[in-house]
């Protein structure tokens, strides 16, 4: 149906909205050392890290270009910018402000406090402390220059003066919520890494015991040294040359970060580590060759059932700390998502003069690069989640065919059974708000995307 000048005029207005909101691109990757975008890459993410970096660089280069031109941004008089601020705000100040509450005031539970859960399991305790004060300090010194430019926006913003105050605050906000995910992607890969760990050093680790049942006594009890340790192995955690991990100052977990001494996991923890005190201090005096392996391989696994424990509450506290806030942050891009499919479908109603314009071009540039940032971003943060939730599941798997495909001694025997229940207990999932961030997520979230975009569409 033909559309007369002045309804064009209502659609490019209305279209303005979300051009405007998207030329204030996300500044973060420029900013960003080599060393910190890597962290986002492993062999099994490196396609999706590199096709989120590539996206963020091109709409940070698109964005500050536009944003030095504004070319077109002059020519709207005052009450049109104001009216695009207004509808714009809901979807990329106020959710932006409310996670960013939510995460520091409500759950009451920082980043550093999850990061230094990490760090105790291989590094010092009074780097850790420091480690964690830079955090603060750095994240109070965010949240100040949130807080500024919120008043100086609020002040401006009735003064219809709010242009270069609003894309500040908006760049920050940006540069936060793109720091909240390059970290969340962090921890979830730390996860991902110490379950595999754990994986294939049981593996490793069992593959002689079925030698020591026949009585094959060439298996010495240092017959797996450091050297051929995998890269995270429970041994290579232990600073000391005793190997001692219920002593260790590195390996043990702040009470008052993670648990109190009332919890379960505490005093399960607790027993386990007094269990393993019981099995090295016991002195036997003559011991065989297979005797001492089997008696080495239960303290592995008590090993192994501490560390799966601690990686356990970390990932509590994760989800305490994250789990509103991730939210938050799929919401505000599926909102953005919904704009550029809809600001594309307005821009296809426009006259022919105005689609073929250089003004076009750019505009259709710079949405197909928002598409494949967010869809990409939506995809990573699901894809990396899952493979976490997959790793639990290979070794709950593994210990279950070590129990029935071996004819293991019945010490051993019996800590595998407790391991195995632990991990049934114990399982480990990552969610956002009641939902588990896996593949069915993903598909949901995209399908209910299309279908509002398809209602849109048919009320214009």
């Amino acid at each position: 149906m033909y559309k007369t000048k002045e309804e064009n005029r209502v659609i490019y207005n209305k279209f303005k909205i979300t051009y405007y909101l998207s030329k204030i691109a996300c500044i973060a990757p420029i900013s960003f050392k080599p060393e910190t975008i890597e962290m986002t890459l492993s062999p099994r993410n490196d396609i999706l890290g590199s096709m989120w970096i590539f996206c963020l660089v091109c709409l940070s280069i698109y964005g500050l270009v536009f944003t030095i031109s504004r070319k077109e941004y002059s020519q709207l008089p005052g009450p049109e910018r104001l009216l695009n601020f207004k509808l714009s705000l809901p979807s990329n100040f106020v959710i932006t402000l409310i996670s960013i509450f939510m995460h520091n005031v409500y759950k009451r539970k920082s980043t550093a406090q999850v990061l230094e859960t990490f760090m105790n399991l291989n590094i010092e305790r009074a780097n850790v402390q420091n480690i964690r004060n830079k955090l603060y300090n750095c994240a109070k010194i965010l949240y100040t220059m949130i807080c500024i430019s919120t008043i100086i926006y609020a002040s401006w913003y009735w003064r219809k003066e709010c242009s270069f105050y609003y894309e500040f605050v908006l760049r920050i906000c940006k540069f936060i919520h793109v720091l909240q995910m390059y970290l969340y992607g962090k921890l979830v890969s730390l996860v991902e890494e110490n379950i595999s760990g754990i994986t294939k050093y049981l593996a490793d680790k069992t593959d002689n015991l079925n030698a020591v049942e026949k009585g094959d006594c060439s298996v010495e009890i240092n017959a797996i040294s450091n050297e051929y340790r995998p890269k995270y192995s429970p041994a290579n955690i232990i600073p000391n040359e005793n190997k001692k991990v219920i002593n260790s100052p590195s390996f043990s977990t702040p009470d008052n970060i993670l648990r109190s001494p009332n919890d379960a996991n505490y005093s399960r923890i607790s027993s386990l580590n007094a269990f393993l005190e019981t099995s090295r201090s016991s002195s036997l005096p003559t011991l065989s060759n297979a005797d001492s392996y089997i008696r080495e391989q239960v303290i592995e696994i008590l090993n192994m059932r501490i560390r799966y424990l601690r990686v356990y509450n970390t990932v509590k506290v994760f989800n305490s700390t994250y789990s509103f806030t991730i939210a938050l942050m799929i919401l505000r891009n599926c909102i953005d998502l919904v704009n550029v499919f809809y600001s594309e479908y307005l821009f296809a109603t426009v006259d022919e003069k105005l689609l073929t314009s250089q003004f076009s071009l750019g505009r259709h540039l710079l949405n197909a690069f928002w598409i494949v940032h967010i869809v990409t971003l939506i995809f990573w943060l699901t894809y990396c989640s899952e493979h976490a939730v997959q790793e639990v599941k290979n070794l709950r798997d593994l210990v279950q065919i070590k129990l029935l495909n071996y004819p293991l001694p019945s010490e051993i025997s019996e800590q595998l059974k407790l391991f195995s229940n632990q991990l049934f207990h114990n399982n480990i999932e990552f969610c956002a708000v009641g939902f588990s961030l896996n593949s069915s997520f993903l598909c949901t979230l995209l399908m209910s995307i299309c279908s509002y975009i398809v209602v849109l569409a048919q009320f214009n």
